[in-house]
């Protein structure tokens, strides 16, 4: 009997249980609502790695993002506003010792009254946007990706 080689199609019929190779635990880095499920997320399924398997419900991260983003503009206006009434109490100053001969060391600062708050004012902005990535990196993290390999 000659052998010849050739492609066969083996059916084997057993019973039995069927155990992964590998199992993944997936949870979010934040608590939400679970909005959105992949549909291959079921038992058994593949995903793909940085394929997202669900997604939470962002609107309260994305609200965060919009007030930290407003309280830094808010800042910036009031620093606007501090430098803007400085410069005016500096002009009004020079106007007010063309007619006041003092000597110079009598004198009190130009902008004596604004310097205190107007440090107050300069140091508002960084702190307004130190919770900004805070927010936006809780928005991120309301979407779990695979990790699968």
């Amino acid at each position: 009997m000659p052998v010849a080689v050739g492609k066969e199609a083996v059916t084997v019929d057993t019973v039995g249980r069927v155990k992964p190779a590998r199992e993944t635990v997936l949870a979010p880095e934040v608590a939400a609502r679970v909005e959105n499920v992949n549909e291959r997320l079921v038992a058994g399924g593949l995903l793909k790695a940085g394929e997202v398997a669900f997604e939470l419900d962002s609107r309260d991260y994305d609200l965060a993002v919009q007030s930290q983003r407003a309280q830094v503009e808010r800042a910036r206006f009031e620093l606007a506003v501090e430098s803007g009434q400085r410069t005016i109490a500096e002009k009004e100053w020079e106007l007010l010792s063309d007619d006041v001969r003092r000597p110079r060391r009598a004198r009190p600062s130009p902008s004596g009254s604004r310097t205190s708050s107007s440090r107050r004012r300069t140091s508002r902005p960084p702190g307004a946007r130190s919770c900004a990535p805070t927010s936006r990196a809780r928005r991120r993290r309301s979407r779990c990706p695979s990790t699968a390999t």
